[in-house]
């Protein structure tokens, strides 16, 4: 359970640096298709 809980800890931990990144990368394309259109 220890474990468990500590990887939950690190992925919870790590989904949002990957979110942030998504979004990041969410709003370049948000900007490119705005430039396009």
């Amino acid at each position: 359970m220890d474990r468990r809980e500590s990887g939950t800890e690190q992925v919870l931990s790590g989904n949002p640096k990957m979110k942030s990144k998504m979004v990041s990368a969410g709003q370049t394309v948000e900007e490119r298709e705005t430039l396009r259109g």
